[in-house]
């Protein structure tokens, strides 16, 4: 007999549509584990992909559309950044690369729309 496993993150990041048969309470522990990895606001963007983000409960949605908010002031801010860097950088003539979630962010990977980075390397 198959053993019934928990749906996970990982699964929501697979097949996004398991989100509508998922019960108020299974929607808390993902909006937990997503909130937890820094990949809440990713969520928005994986629903809207899927279609489904109107299907979701409004709770959830909450959840999502606020740490939406604070992905895009983080990218607001990490604009500000760049170019504060580049401009001083570029007076000196250094030519220099962001690594890890900057550069992710900065490069306009899709995919990566809505992960929170911690700060600039």
């Amino acid at each position: 007999m198959k053993k019934i496993t928990a749906v996970k993150l990982v699964d929501i990041l697979r097949s996004p549509a398991l989100l509508l048969s998922m019960n108020p309470r299974k929607l808390s522990q993902i909006v937990a584990e997503a909130r937890f990895y820094n990949m809440l606001a990713q969520l928005k963007w994986l629903c809207d992909e899927a279609d489904i983000w109107f299907d979701l409960p409004v709770e959830f949605q909450r959840h999502v559309l606020s740490a939406q908010y604070s992905y895009t002031n983080q990218i607001r801010l990490l604009e500000q950044e760049h170019t504060h860097i580049s401009a001083l950088f570029g007076q000196l003539g250094l030519r220099w690369v962001y690594l890890k979630g900057a550069a992710y962010q900065l490069s306009g990977l899709g995919c990566l729309q809505g992960r929170i980075m911690s700060d600039i390397d």
